[in-house]
C-alpha cells in the first residue's frame, strides 16, 4: 500500500465513509452519512475533512451546515482503494 493511501485509509470510519460513498454512486451528506453509518455527525465531518485533505473526496464546502454539506467519493475508479475497501469490510463492520 503507498503512503497516499495509507495515511487517509488507515481508519475504519473513513474506510466506511467511502465504501457508503462507492455504493450509493452519488454524493451523500454529512447527515445521511451520520445516520447510514451509525456515526456521530461531527465524527463523519471531521473524517471527511480528513479524506478532503488527501484528495479522496470532494472538498467540503465551508460556511455550510454541516449535517447538510455533500460528500462526493474521487477514487470510484482507483482500483487500489476498491480492492482496500473490499478487502477491510468484514472486519470494519463486525466492530
Amino acid at each position: 500500500m503507498t503512503w497516499e493511501l495509507h495515511v487517509p485509509l488507515d481508519h475504519r470510519a473513513r474506510r466506511r465513509i467511502l465504501r457508503a460513498l462507492h455504493r450509493n454512486q452519488s454524493s451523500c451528506t454529512v447527515g445521511e452519512l451520520s445516520v447510514d453509518l451509525n456515526l456521530a455527525l461531527v465524527e463523519v465531518w471531521y473524517h471527511a475533512r480528513v479524506l478532503a485533505g488527501w484528495g479522496k473526496v470532494k472538498e467540503l464546502p465551508t460556511g455550510t451546515d454541516h449535517a447538510a454539506a455533500p460528500i462526493e467519493s474521487l477514487v470510484a475508479d482507483d482500483s487500489e482503494v476498491i480492492a482496500l475497501l473490499v478487502s477491510t469490510e468484514t472486519a470494519d463492520e463486525s466492530r
